[in-house]
């Protein structure tokens, strides 16, 4: 069956927030997902923490290259992933349980190529503060809406008096994988 989302996590020096990351992912409520984890020539002990998680659980597969970069590393992931969506996630930051439930339904119920969902700022102490979108809305489809989109993501038009509230960050949306590679939107 083919997995409805593909993590991809690009995985540099975080050996103290990896597991973290990782369990926040595989502890998802949907389990029809899989998890790409790309070890980007890290010199600490990812590759190994890596490596045990592949061990653990089989949803979990695991890309060894020479460091390259975000970009790069998230383009292997994007060459390896087979989920209908793919949701990009940093090594150091970590997800809800419900996350793949709530945006590829709301994927689904839409027929959306990107659903964008708001994020927390989470500090040393533990406090969480939410970063609630503002934008005009959060399920885009279609080329007019994708052009918008990414335009939010970049900053507001000339003749906008604002700025919409779309991180111009690959994490914190879903996208159709199909529209990643049709439209050939590699990072």
């Amino acid at each position: 069956m083919q997995p409805k989302v593909s993590f991809i996590v690009p995985v540099y020096e975080t050996e103290n927030y990896l597991d973290r990351c990782v369990r926040s992912l595989i502890n998802q409520t949907c389990k029809n997902i899989e998890i790409i984890l790309v070890d980007d020539g890290s010199p600490d002990k990812c590759p190994e923490i890596c490596d045990n998680w592949a061990k653990m659980d089989k949803r979990i597969q695991v890309i060894h290259k020479k460091n390259g970069g975000l970009s790069d590393s998230r383009n292997s992931g994007i060459s390896n992933s087979t989920g209908e969506y793919i949701c990009f996630v940093d090594s150091d930051d970590y997800v809800e349980k419900n996350l793949v439930e709530i945006t590829y339904g709301e994927a689904k119920k839409n027929d959306a190529d990107v659903v964008v969902y708001s994020d927390y700022l989470v500090y040393e102490n533990g406090y969480k503060k939410i970063q609630h979108l503002t934008s005009s809305k959060p399920v885009f489809y279609g080329k007019k809406d994708i052009h918008e989109f990414f335009n939010e993501s970049i900053g507001s038009l000339p003749k906008q008096n604002s700025d919409y509230d779309i991180g111009f960050s690959p994490w914190g949306k879903l996208y159709k994988r199909k529209i990643i590679i049709d439209l050939k939107l590699e990072s």
